[in-house]
C-alpha cells in the first residue's frame, strides 16, 4: 500500500478526478507539474515565465504544458493581469519547500552495460615476508587437513 505523508493543517490541493481518469495515462508528466502549480494559486498565475520559475521547467516546456491543458479543457488562458499579492503569493508558496541538498553527480563509467569495478583501494606496501624453510617429508607437520 502507498499512502501520502504529509500534514494537510497547512492546506491541501484537490484535483478534479475528471483530470486524473482522462490524461494521467497520456499527459505528459510535466503537465502535472504545471497543473498542480495552478491548482495551488487558484487566484491566477501570471505567466508561463512565472510557473517555470517556480516549478524548474523551462518557459517553453510551461508553454507546451498550458497548450496541452487549455486544448483538454482544463484551464483558460487570458489576457487578464494577476494582482500582484497573488503573484508574490504564488513564488512565494513555491519557495517555501527547499531543495534537498544534492550530491555531486559521479561521472558514469565509459563502458556501460558493463558491471563497475571496485576502486582500488590504497594500502601502504608490506615488506615481502621471509619464507620459512620448507619441512622436510619426515618431520610432522603441525597443521591438520
Amino acid at each position: 500500500m502507498i499512502k501520502i505523508q504529509c500534514d494537510y493543517l497547512n492546506g491541501a490541493v484537490a484535483v478534479p478526478t475528471e483530470i486524473i481518469d482522462k490524461h494521467l495515462k497520456l499527459a505528459p508528466a510535466a503537465s502535472f507539474k504545471v497543473l498542480l502549480f495552478i491548482l495551488r494559486n487558484p487566484e491566477g498565475t501570471a505567466d508561463a515565465e512565472q510557473i517555470g520559475m517556480c516549478t524548474g521547467l523551462s518557459v517553453e516546456d510551461v508553454c507546451e504544458c498550458l497548450e496541452f491543458w487549455e486544448s483538454n479543457g482544463a484551464i483558460r488562458v487570458t489576457d487578464e493581469k494577476v494582482s500582484e499579492q497573488a503573484y508574490k503569493t504564488a513564488v512565494g508558496n513555491a519557495k517555501t519547500v527547499q531543495k534537498p541538498e544534492e550530491e555531486p553527480e559521479q561521472p558514469k563509467a565509459e563502458t556501460e552495460g558493463q558491471p563497475e569495478q571496485p576502486a582500488a583501494e590504497t594500502q601502504p606496501e608490506q615488506q615481502p615476508q621471509q619464507s620459512e624453510p620448507e619441512q622436510s617429508a619426515d618431520v610432522p607437520s603441525n597443521e591438520t587437513a
